[in-house]
């Protein structure tokens, strides 16, 4: 048996180098690498549920915020068809009384008034 693991000097056999050392360096280093690897798709896929959380919120907001304007706009329409039919009909036919009326017609005519110059003084100083 003459190896090259033999010692031909003395006689004595060689011990076999360690080859796991080498292997448990590489390991540890490939285990590092894909430890960097997994926490940067980790942090994309993190940021990536935060982005889709937030736009959910963002989403839900925007359409509270549709939703009341929308039964805001349709309340006005309501208040003004209401307080056109009012002022229109006979006497007879008239269900308000006189401070109701009155408190539609302010209710209706400050707000239009109030947006009116509002959008006015937009366009005028922009």
């Amino acid at each position: 048996m003459s190896d090259s693991s033999s010692d031909n000097t003395n006689g004595t056999i060689k011990d076999i180098p360690d080859v796991d050392a080498g292997v448990e360096e590489q390991d540890s280093a490939a285990k590092k690498e894909q430890d960097a690897i997994f926490s940067d798709e980790y942090e994309e896929d993190r940021k990536r549920q935060d982005h889709l959380r937030q736009q959910r919120l963002k989403n839900t907001v925007f359409w509270v915020l549709c939703g009341m304007v929308s039964f805001g706009a349709f309340g006005l329409l309501f208040l003004g068809t209401v307080w056109l039919i009012h002022a229109i009909a006979p006497v007879g036919w008239r269900w308000l009384s006189q401070g109701e009326f009155e408190h539609i017609q302010t209710l209706l005519f400050s707000g239009s008034i109030s947006a009116a110059i509002t959008l006015l003084g937009s366009k005028l100083f922009r």
